[in-house]
């Protein structure tokens, strides 16, 4: 009689642990796949986000949260945010903007290595507020942690150079080799782009440090500005009057 009752208690718990674990699991499934869409920059159907975000908040209701679930939440909010930017619906933008400073905060502070999340928090500020101090040190700490991060470099080479005169000298240094690794990469029309634009103060330091990447991609940067109506002189490369060629 005792084992039956034992068998049945421990049959009890098996019910209900499937019935609040197997939906968590699903989030988690979900919100790691979708983070991964979002660190890509892929773009997605309005109210996706925000009912998944959703979702994750009531499956781990009562649960400590975990480093990656926070993860995940920090940059649904964010996207949100940059979405809300977009709209520029102003009832919207305040609510969701604070809601993903908040988010990335708090991710932060159990991820306090994720180079990726200083960035995005270093975004939103300054979208926000503007370039102040304490934006440029989100920027600043990721660099530290991450100088040549391939995978976020196009997004935060842009950040970074639009807001070159007020950056200390060493992260100036990363800031500059990693333009010249977008090229390196073959990021070519990418990194034309951010020259033309937030670069072209800095065009010159710039150019200089393509010098030393390989003479295959810094052909094509010095032929596909040509092709912009723009020539510098790129250290090791002459262009002629047939840039396509």
């Amino acid at each position: 009689m005792l084992v039956l009752r034992s068998l049945a208690i421990l049959g009890a718990i098996s019910i209900l642990w499937s019935l609040t674990a197997v939906p968590s699991f699903w989030v988690v499934a979900t919100a790691r796949a979708t983070s991964a869409r979002v660190m890509a920059d892929d773009r997605f159907r309005p109210g996706v986000l925000a009912e998944l975000l959703k979702r994750m908040e009531v499956a781990h209701e009562g649960f400590i949260e975990q480093s990656e679930i926070a993860h995940s939440k920090a940059l649904f909010g964010f996207r949100m945010a940059e979405e809300a930017m977009q709209r520029k619906d102003s009832q919207e933008l305040e609510r969701d903007v604070t809601m993903a400073a908040d988010k990335l905060r708090h991710s932060l502070s159990m991820r306090p290595y994720d180079s990726f999340l200083w960035l995005m928090l270093y975004s939103l500020e300054t979208n926000r507020k503007g370039i102040d101090l304490n934006a440029l040190g989100y920027i600043e700490q990721s660099y530290s942690l991450a100088p040549l991060e391939a995978w976020i470099a196009l997004r935060r080479n842009k950040l970074a150079l639009a807001a070159f005169s007020m950056l200390n000298e060493n992260v100036q240094r990363h800031a500059v080799k990693e333009f010249s690794a977008l090229v390196e990469s073959g990021f070519i029309e990418d990194a034309v782009i951010i020259l033309m634009s937030v670069g072209w103060p800095e065009r010159n330091r710039l150019v200089n440090e393509i010098g030393r990447v390989d003479i295959v991609p810094r052909e094509a940067f010095a032929r596909r500005l040509a092709r912009e109506g723009t020539h510098l002189n790129v250290p090791g490369v002459e262009i002629g009057e047939r840039p396509w060629q």
